[in-house]
């Protein structure tokens, strides 16, 4: 590469077409026409020193070089490494400010090294991210705050959801369904407290009789919609279920628990309609209990408690162990103070069209204490 080097060196004041002040400079340049490629001068270069000089009367006056660029001009940034931080290998650690004093010079972020080859130029070794990291660089804090709050919700719905699973499944596995308050100690055991004997015929009744909870017929638990009933109330209401009558405890409650199956999955109710059943072994089963609105008679459900005769009475009487069976239930209610004093006793015919509790039984409510031929 052929070089032509000139220096101008004026001790004298120039005037220059656009300016009217007069000027002292001297000045240096080295360029090259054949690839236009500029080198700048080593700064560690000696200085041009001067002698004494006096201006007089004049402005914008520059001493020392100038350097004048005729043509297309390529500048390349030379960094100059401090040998005092080489490593062993020869390669030494560039800061990322280096050179930060030039205004021109961007230092790039991936560099890490750089190499000294012996001389003071030092060739800049790039080492940038891998391509499979540059996808992170595009999300913004929005993007990742959005992520992190839907994996929170969904961690959060998971957990949800297998608390009310595991309190289903302990409902589920539970003798006394949640919907329903407890009516006494006696559905616990099954045997209900001792009560008053008001006559002969149930002396021996007293002893024998108890209320088998729905815990020992397996009743299956309510669906929701099972409402608190307001007590007491006025009314006592007979009826029968129509069905085939038991007389032993095994088959009463199956008896009960295929009643239930009818009403919740045939008719869609929530539970077993009636609030209890008397079998004609001599017990009464729990069916939705004293405290709990039933399904019997439209219209008077949330002002009675129902009774129902297991069996179908048209024709025939229920034994007689059956029929002190209701009275007893009737005599608990108003202990509990579930009946009112002043109820009154009627029979699901006299409020439907119906010939529940059949014609047999019928005839026979009529004779109780507290019946009445309208509501």
């Amino acid at each position: 590469m052929s070089k032509i080097t000139s220096l101008e060196t004026s001790n004298s004041i120039s005037d220059y077409e656009d300016e009217e002040q007069d000027t002292i400079s001297v000045a240096t340049s080295e360029c090259s026409r054949n690839d236009q490629v500029i080198l700048a001068e080593d700064g560690q270069q000696d200085q041009p020193n001067f002698g004494n000089i006096a201006v007089t009367n004049s402005t914008d006056i520059h001493f020392g070089n100038k350097t004048y660029y005729q043509g297309p001009v390529t500048i390349k940034q030379v960094l100059y490494a401090n040998s005092k931080n080489s490593d062993s290998d020869g390669e030494t650690a560039v800061n990322s400010n280096f050179a930060s004093d030039n205004p021109g010079f961007v230092p790039d972020q991936f560099a890490a090294k750089v190499k000294v080859d012996g001389s003071d130029k030092v060739n800049v070794t790039e080492t940038r991210q891998p391509k499979g990291t540059r996808w992170l660089q595009r999300f913004s804090r929005q993007h990742v705050l959005l992520i992190t709050s839907l994996a929170v919700v969904l961690l959060m719905s998971l957990i949800t959801l297998m608390v009310v699973l595991m309190n289903r499944h302990q409902s589920a596995n539970n003798g006394l369904p949640p919907q329903y308050p407890k009516d006494s100690d006696e559905q616990d055991s099954g045997i209900p407290p001792d009560y008053p004997v008001d006559s002969v015929e149930n002396s021996t009744l007293a002893s024998e009789f108890r209320i088998i909870s729905r815990k020992e017929w397996l009743a299956d638990p309510p669906k929701p919609g099972v409402e608190v009933l307001k007590i007491p109330v006025p009314y006592v209401i007979i009826m029968h279920t129509a069905s085939e009558p038991c007389s032993s405890e095994e088959v009463c409650k199956k008896m009960v628990k295929d009643v239930q199956e009818f009403h919740a999955e045939g008719r869609g109710w929530s539970d077993i309609g009636y609030s209890f059943l008397v079998g004609g072994d001599g017990n009464a089963y729990e069916g939705r209990g004293w405290y709990n609105v039933g399904a019997q008679v439209y219209g008077y459900n949330s002002a009675c408690i129902g009774i129902a005769f297991i069996g179908i009475f048209g024709q025939v009487l229920p034994p007689l162990r059956q029929l002190n069976a209701a009275r007893e239930l009737i005599r608990i209610g108003l202990d509990l103070k579930v009946i009112s004093p002043n109820y009154k006793l009627l029979t699901a015919r006299q409020l439907q069209t119906t010939q529940s509790p059949g014609e047999a039984l019928y005839k026979l409510v009529k004779t109780w204490d507290h019946w009445s031929p309208t509501p």
